[in-house]
């Protein structure tokens, strides 16, 4: 019966793949118009910080920030920095986000300067205007490279289920249509899936051009998100299974030996901006800009980042779980990325679980997540894939299971923004008491059912305290 409904599809030549896109890009859309995201208090928070290069250089036409010496009027909440030990300001955020920001930001600017009616002052509605629509493009356009990479390996009705479940059916959802949609990780999530199509390009056929398009993203991803530097695994582990394929690896890096040093170069010019600026504030090429944060490599917190009611992965993205599933049970499919994804992997969430802020302060779900989508979706491919070609019957409950999960997406969504879902305090009680509820703050003392977060002792990588009121 399915077979006979995909060729009916065939011989209409329906694209599921770009109605997959056309249904995401729809989603956001609604969401963002209708919500009218563009006007809101959206450069906040560490977006201040991704994105103050920008109107620092191009409007103030001073990166110092000594310019908040002569105490002009500046738009609130503007050029949040901090102070180094040498007096100066910098921005605590590299700049790999305002790099991708930049075009949006200079048509933005361009139409501020001349007779729009607002001022050209960086923060004013036509840069809020260039910004979501930044989001929105990296936002498809990742998906698109997504789709491009899974297109690889599986059909195009694989391909159209995964897409739809990682940008509605996860908290890709909420960093690309919600207030939050300027945080940093629908970006990387764009450079990862950029990344790994690049991978597959330079081992199918290696070219210079290649290469220096992989060491510009993969400079970039680091740029953006320093510990994202980690997914270089894929350019050791790709299609790689056992000792003799990886002695292979490093004979084709020696007959690509010049590729390899352009990549490494190119790589390393992304960061050259970042390197003069740091020399120039704090007096150092290479400097660790989070003053008084630290990882506490003794003290992951793997358990709660994955399954905690306060942010855990599987807690509030459950249709991820696909992927470890897919890798669990489709293990001997997944020959090309296998060594990619259990090294990677593992690896990621300890990164994560040992920062000492590990719920990524206000938050919906894990954010960090989003950015590795592009390499989960792979074994998240190969599972519905598999589940798909061992009966028809599963074609139902699978579509019901999905439909729900992307509805309690879209739904927890909308909980996290009225705040429902607090940002960094949820507790299991808070979780179930609120579960598919619209408002039911009135009905219960719901601030008593949070745990407040002791930032205090997790900056010293001690237990928290219960601050709970007795």
């Amino acid at each position: 019966m399915l077979l006979k409904i995909m060729m009916k599809f065939n011989k209409i030549n329906l694209n599921v793949k770009s109605l997959a896109l056309a249904l995401c890009l729809g989603f956001f859309l609604f969401n963002i118009i209708d919500n009218k995201r563009y006007q809101g208090d959206i450069i906040q928070n560490d977006v201040i910080q991704y994105y103050s290069y920008l109107p620092a250089y191009f409007i103030e036409n001073d990166i110092t920030l000594s310019f908040l010496d002569q105490h002009k009027k500046l738009p609130p909440n503007s050029y949040w920095h901090l102070v180094a030990p040498n007096g100066k300001r910098y921005f605590k955020m590299t700049m790999g986000v305002s790099i991708l920001y930049s075009p949006f930001f200079l048509v933005s600017h361009f139409f501020a300067l001349h007779n729009s009616g607002y001022p050209a002052d960086g923060f004013s509605l036509p840069y809020k205007v260039g910004l979501t629509l930044s989001t929105l493009f990296y936002a498809m356009l990742g998906l698109w490279l997504l789709q491009k990479l899974l297109s690889n390996y599986y059909n195009k009705y694989v391909v159209a289920i995964v897409i739809v479940v990682i940008s509605i059916g996860t908290n890709f959802y909420n960093y690309a249509s919600n207030n939050d949609l300027l945080m940093s990780h629908v970006y990387s999530f764009f450079l990862f899936a950029f990344f790994l199509n690049l991978v597959v390009s330079w081992f199918k056929q290696p070219r210079i051009l290649t290469a220096i398009f992989l060491g510009l993203v993969l400079g970039l991803i680091a740029l953006v998100r320093p510990t994202n530097i980690i997914i270089g695994l894929a350019l050791i582990f790709y299609g790689v299974n056992n000792w003799s394929e990886l002695k292979m690896r490093f004979s084709f890096y020696l007959k690509h030996f010049l590729q390899v040093i352009i990549l490494l170069f190119f790589a390393i010019i992304v960061w050259v901006p970042q390197m003069i600026y740091w020399k120039m504030q704090v007096g150092s090429y290479l400097y660790f800009s989070y003053a008084g944060e630290s990882f506490f490599w003794n003290n992951p917190h793997i358990f709660e980042i994955l399954f905690g009611f306060r942010k855990g992965l599987f807690i509030y993205t459950p249709l991820i779980i696909l992927s470890y599933l897919g890798i669990i049970f489709c293990f001997k499919q997944l020959k090309l990325w296998r060594l990619t994804l259990i090294t990677f992997i593992p690896l990621n969430i300890y990164i994560m679980s040992c920062w000492w802020c590990w719920w990524y302060g206000g938050s919906f779900g894990q954010r960090p997540m989003i950015d590795s989508f592009p390499l989960l979706a792979i074994p998240m491919a190969e599972l519905i894939n598999t589940i798909l070609n061992k009966s028809n019957w599963f074609i139902a409950p699978l579509a019901l299971i999905f439909s729900f999960f992307i509805y309690l997406n879209i739904f927890q969504s909308f909980q996290y923004e009225k705040g429902l879902i607090h940002y960094d305090s949820m507790s299991k009680e808070a979780y179930f008491k609120i579960f598919l509820e619209k408002d039911a703050k009135a009905e219960f003392d719901y601030w008593n059912l949070l745990i407040p977060t002791d930032s205090e002792n997790a900056l010293k990588g001690l237990p928290e305290r219960d601050l709970r009121k007795k």
